[in-house]
């Protein structure tokens, strides 16, 4: 039977001034892997925090910093404290952080949370992913080390020209929130011809499905016309894949690696076997 695939998402918790992002369960091991790739990575990051290099960490939607479980209350740090403490604790601190996110709220909040660490070098920008990926990287050198977490909630948030200007960069490794729930759940919407989502989330989508096929094989499709694009801009993904499943087991969505360095992506199939997750198909 095809297991149904739902979303992510968040809202506002927490009372005055505090600011909290609710998340699901599924959210731990999304942390836990952020976590363990930077701190498996850490040996190959050490080579580039020399006076005259650099190896920083890019959080394109990065939330307030702090989330709650709504099924369990239960307080998590969010993926740029995660990330900065992880390569603190690593031995190996990021040279530089750059955070964004299309809410002010957001991104002032997680900027302030990094702040209350030990010399977190914080750099924060407002707006959508395909506005602050131009800012963020006019502030990179193009031939350092680069990681960088691409987790929006859904397609439209994450543009493909998003990747493309991170692709630019010489050394860049990419953790990809692959909403392909959201796909399932808007298929019919997105695929109407006055909608761009698909064509802005993955160009010449409509070249690579066959529309006689069923709506599963059209989405499989566009999924892996999405790695072609990867492929095309030479950033090959890892085989291995993380599931981020709810309290049904149900799909909600793909954590993708991409990376031209055969050692990064060995990095991260090592923190996949952390969360003891085999290697897994699509759908």
């Amino acid at each position: 039977m095809q297991e149904e695939l739902v979303g992510e998402a968040t809202r506002k918790v927490g009372t005055g001034d505090e600011n909290i992002a609710e998340v699901g369960n599924w959210a731990r091991d999304k942390l836990s892997l952020l976590r363990e790739y930077i701190t498996i990575s850490s040996p190959a990051r050490k080579r580039w925090i020399r006076p005259t290099s650099e190896a920083t960490y890019i959080d394109l939607f990065c939330g307030p910093g702090k989330s709650q479980c709504r099924d369990t209350g239960e307080l998590l740090d969010g993926s740029p404290v995660v990330a900065w403490n992880a390569s603190v604790l690593s031995g190996v601190p990021f040279s530089r952080v750059f955070l964004a996110d299309a809410s002010a709220q957001h991104v002032h909040s997680a900027a302030d949370r990094l702040r209350t660490l030990p010399a977190a070098p914080v750099a924060s920008f407002v707006g959508p992913g395909e506005s602050t990926v131009n800012d963020i990287y006019r502030e990179l050198i193009p031939w350092e080390l680069h990681f960088a977490l691409l987790d929006p909630f859904n397609l439209e948030d994450l543009p493909f020209s998003v990747i493309e200007r991170l692709a630019k960069l010489k050394h860049i490794d990419l953790m990809i929130h692959l909403s392909t729930g959201d796909m399932q759940r808007n298929y019919a919407t997105y695929t109407d011809a006055e909608n761009a989502t698909l064509d802005r989330f993955a160009p010449g989508w409509r070249k690579a499905v066959d529309f006689n096929a069923q709506p599963f094989a059209q989405r499989l499709a566009i999924v892996r016309h999405w790695f072609s694009l990867l492929n095309d801009v030479g950033l090959p993904h890892a085989p291995a894949m993380h599931a981020a499943r709810n309290s049904k087991n149900s799909r909600m969505y793909w954590l993708i690696f991409a990376s031209r360095a055969d050692i990064a992506r060995k990095f991260w199939t090592a923190a996949q076997r952390y969360l003891r997750e085999p290697t897994l198909t699509l759908f």
